[in-house]
């Protein structure tokens, strides 16, 4: 039997996000992570209003018993009495409301009440800006209120007074904003400046560890983590790797703090949101606090160093012996975390606050679930409606993302405004175990063995549920089947099993935790385990008869397209990437050193193994290569590369993002399908932005005069560099050539920059990374195949563009034209 193992590696250079970079501070993070259409959208949503935005999720995890609950308690200045583990998959919320100018956390009993409250006060805010607004402007009155009208607050018990004339409207938009104003004013609900708070709201998970994945459900990449530790059994490998595992979690929800962004463009580590704080509990069971952090710190030391950048600060506290001065440090510490948050006081848009005065309306009466067209309704009836279904969905996407509702895109049928009701509809699958003594007649083996529920047993399952849950059967179901939460190596082993059957190993089928063994063909005589080990994921190909290097290549292939997938697009993983290495055969998953550079060693040479202590002679299974040239080429092959890979990745994407900005068909253009000349030629069919001077025959883009910058100068300098390099005889660039070369793209690139407004990184940033990589013979090798592809097409391209070029400008000056043609031809 042969194996062979190569690594896949997570790291944190940062992917391209899917969404444009976007300067304006109005706009929050997730919305930036999202498409130029929705982008849009929220920009003109903002132009109906907007009030500043001031909510702080705070999300405590850690294992059972650690003390989570009673840290809630002291956070909130109450007393221990009484205090009960939250249970299963129960998820405790509670809110308070913070003091921007002192920093006090005020409780409030009735969360429900608090959330319209705080909804009110946003909305009258809004109205009064826009009373002042309209003051200034003479023949606008949308409401009057004269020097004998008021609104007064009665600050001992909380309710508002009011004198207000009405006057005919005219408009109906005055008519709903005055209902507005004096729905919230008749409202039993306490008015105060909202300026001067900030609302908190707490989610306390329960630490059962069957739970922790569908309590992912509920996470969100707005929340301040704070991780929980026992320092009394700090010792325990459970302990730490339920540590570990938080912090691998959150890691995945990454993104780079706006704040210290420029610390990463330094060179310097920077931080990433969203941010955790450690708490090391049971700090009374040691007399000495300095061995209390060297315990809570030798969990923090080991985690990835990845992890580690979402880390603040860590806090050594006792629930039951500290005073109240350890718990006030930690709220203030909460708070000023909070304060330096990308999201805090961005613009949000008045008619989203009324579209969740409206959810909350729901709530209030009993409603933990709406459909979607029951959404559209609430949308409707707001003073500022919303009744595009885009808009619709891009308020629940956000709502989603900040952890108000939970809404998928794939199944928008439902809106479930309750996360306890989900978390209860999760707990009846996950612990179904439960009603085997109430339904032995039904077969339970095959659910024990794989996870797998038959539908009959789900039927029944359901039909001891609530009401709601059994209407709503589908749509739970539906959650439970397209949710998996962005942890890695979850989603590769479902990607896995989508392509290969599960292999049975000493009588078991082959799925386990974090590990998997696949079937590759029908014969069994082939098969390839999936195993997470600290922050790797482990890839083994097991073949009983003769090595077939293309098995090999075609699961690889499999495993990176699936990462690729879930990383780039399914969960736009900002901070997570992967490289590819490799380690001993007959390696151990759990020695996690020791692994080697593809191409660092050639096929058949001997190599030093850390886990062994000796040497193995490399068998090249994976690339299918039998011998590999030097890795050295030189600097002019080099410099060729690089051009290469700048016109292949960079002009091609220039074009790409032009094309499909100025096309109005509508037409879907396939990316990958779509070389440079093909571009061009459908650009050219748009009959815009001609060169300053024409299409001519140009031999090299230096002819082009620094001058002619108009798109469509610039887009044949794309065509001309490329033909450059496609042409290329000897594959190299000397130095000079080279950097005559980058200045012209650079300035290209920035122009490029301000007019297509890309997605992600910047086109000179994309440029400025290709010049800083490190090339080997491979590289080289695989730029002169593609480069050296199709290289005659151009040729025809430039006569096809003529001729259209032609007949479009025979329509409106003739003659200039014929001429012209004839000297092209010449």
């Amino acid at each position: 039997m042969s194996k062979t193992s190569p690594e896949v590696t997570p790291d944190t250079h940062l992917q391209e996000p899917a969404a444009p970079v976007v300067e304006d501070s109005k706009i929050p993070e997730q919305i930036k992570k999202m498409d130029h259409e929705s982008i849009a959208i929220y920009l003109n949503a903002l132009e109906s209003g907007s009030e500043r935005r001031r909510d702080i999720n705070l999300i405590i995890v850690g294992k059972k018993s650690v003390g989570k609950t009673s840290l809630v308690r002291r956070l909130f200045g109450e007393e221990l009495q009484s205090v009960k583990s939250t249970n299963g998959i129960e998820i405790h919320r509670r809110r308070c409301r913070i003091n921007l100018s002192n920093w006090e956390w005020n409780k409030v009993l009735d969360t429900r009440l608090v959330k319209e409250t705080s909804i009110n006060n946003r909305i009258l805010q809004s109205i009064v800006k826009e009373l002042h607004q309209d003051k200034e402007k003479p023949k606008h009155d949308i409401l009057e209120i004269s020097s004998s009208d008021q609104i007064s607050t009665d600050d001992n018990k909380g309710t508002i007074t009011k004198n207000i004339e009405h006057d005919e409207r005219t408009s109906t938009q005055k008519n709903e904003l005055s209902d507005e104003l004096l729905s919230i004013i008749g409202s039993a609900v306490d008015l105060q400046d909202e300026d001067g708070y900030a609302n908190l709201t707490v989610w306390d998970f329960a630490g059962d560890i069957e739970y922790y994945n569908t309590h992912q459900t509920f996470l969100n990449s707005e929340a301040i983590f704070l991780v929980v530790a026992n320092l009394h059994d700090i010792d325990d490998t459970v302990s730490y790797g339920t540590f570990n595992f938080w912090m691998d979690t959150i890691h995945c929800y990454g993104s780079i703090n706006d704040k210290t962004e420029a610390v990463l463009l330094e060179g310097a580590h920077n931080l990433l949101d969203p941010p955790v704080i450690a708490i090391g509990t049971h700090k009374d069971k040691f007399q000495d606090e300095e061995q209390c952090r060297k315990r809570l710190e030798s969990y923090t030391d080991k985690i990835f160093k990845d992890s580690k950048l979402h880390l603040r600060s860590i806090h050594l506290i006792s629930n039951t012996e500290d005073e109240e001065d350890a718990f006030g440090k930690l709220r203030n510490d909460i708070f000023a975390t909070a304060k330096s948050s990308a999201n805090w006081n961005r613009e949000y848009p008045v008619k989203f606050i009324q579209m969740e005065k409206a959810i909350n309306s729901e709530l209030t009466i009993g409603k933990q679930i709406i459909s979607f067209e029951r959404l559209k309704e609430l949308g409707e009836k707001i003073p500022l409606p919303i009744t595009d279904n885009k808009e619709l969905h891009l308020f629940l996407r956000y709502q989603h993302e900040i952890g108000n509702v939970i809404f998928f895109e794939d199944i928008p049928s439902y809106i479930i405004l309750d996360p306890q009701w989900l978390a209860n509809a999760f707990t009846c699958i996950v612990t179904a175990q439960q009603f085997q003594l109430e339904l032995p007649h039904l077969q339970w083996d095959n659910f024990k063995k794989t996870g797998k529920m038959d539908p009959k047993l789900l039927e029944e399952i359901f039909k001891k549920q609530s009401a709601d849950m059994r209407i709503h059967k589908e749509h739970i179901l539906e959650v439970i089947e397209n949710f998996l939460p962005p942890y890695l190596i979850s989603n590769l082993i479902v990607s896995c099993l989508r392509e290969y059957p599960l292999a049975v190993v000493k009588g078991e089928i082959g799925l386990f935790k974090d590990c998997c063994v696949f079937n590759i063909d029908r014969t069994g005589c082939a098969k390839f385990v999936l195993a997470k080990s600290s922050h790797m994921i482990q890839l083994q190909v097991w073949q009983w008869d003769e090595v077939d290097t293309e098995v090999n290549q075609a699961v690889l292939k499999v495993v990176e397209r699936e990462i690729n997938r879930i990383i780039n697009t399914r969960y736009k993983l900002k901070t997570v990437s992967f490289e590819k290495k490799w380690k001993c055969e007959t390696t151990s998953f759990s020695f996690d050193t020791g692994f080697l550079e593809f191409d660092q060693v050639n096929d058949g040479k001997n190599y030093y193994c850390e886990e062994h202590a000796t040497t193995h002679k490399y068998k090249d299974y994976w690339s299918g290569e039998k011998s590999k040239a030097s890795r050295r080429i030189s600097s002019d092959q080099q410099n060729y590369v690089r051009m290469s890979m700048i016109v292949l990745e960079v002009l091609s994407g220039v074009l790409y993002d032009r094309l499909y900005i100025d096309t109005k068909t509508g037409e879907i253009l396939d990316r990958d399908k779509l070389d440079i000349t093909e571009m061009c030629k459908k650009y050219c069919a748009l009959k815009i932005n001609f060169p300053s001077k024409g299409f001519r025959k140009i031999e090299k883009v230096d002819e082009i005069s620094t001058i002619e910058d108009t798109i469509g100068d610039d887009i044949q300098r794309i065509r001309v560099i490329r033909n450059e390099m496609q042409h290329s005889s000897v594959f190299a660039l000397d130095d000079t050539r080279y950097q005559t070369l980058i200045t012209i793209v650079h300035d290209m690139l920035t122009r490029f920059d301000q007019r297509n407004n890309p997605a992600g990184e910047s086109y000179v940033k994309r440029l400025d990374e290709i010049r800083k990589m490190e090339l080997e013979t491979r590289s080289f090798e695989e730029i002169k195949e593609r480069m050296k592809a199709g290289n005659l097409s151009d040729i025809f391209f430039m006569f096809e563009v003529q001729e259209q070029i032609l007949n479009l400008e025979r329509q409106i000056t003739p003659r200039p034209n014929r001429n012209r043609w004839k000297r092209v031809q010449q």
